[in-house]
């Protein structure tokens, strides 16, 4: 079960890096949908897969992209938002968003392909 729990986990990962090259951001939610259902897990690991695959992509990303512009727009953007001049509270605000959408859609798609064992 953790193998393909770690499958899963790499999977979304790698296809949301893949298509959010080319494609918008929220093609991040229909790569989980659709690893969770050809991957079946049971709807909390398929969240759990989910939140953690899209939170660590996009926290990586963003934070990669913060670093390269030495924090300036995340800096700005911590001011406004959340009154500090931390840079890492707006990465770390966009990945947990970044991992409740994939959570949300692995959790729909383990939903639509899970199916109880029968007793």
């Amino acid at each position: 079960m953790r193998f393909k729990f770690l499958i899963a986990v790499l999977a979304m990962a790698l296809s949301g890096f893949a298509l959010s090259l080319y494609l918008p951001w929220w093609i991040i939610a229909p790569c989980c949908l659709l690893v969770t259902i050809l991957i079946p897990l049971k709807p909390a690991s398929g969240f759990a897969a989910g939140f953690i695959s899209m939170f660590l992509y996009w926290g990586i990303m963003v934070a990669s992209i913060s670093v390269a512009n030495h924090h300036l727009l995340a800096a700005k953007m911590g001011n406004m938002l959340f009154k500090t001049n931390d840079p890492w509270i707006p990465v770390v605000v966009t990945a947990a968003m970044a991992g409740l959408i994939g959570g949300l859609a692995a959790f729909a798609g383990s939903i639509l392909a899970y199916r109880k064992p029968r007793s």
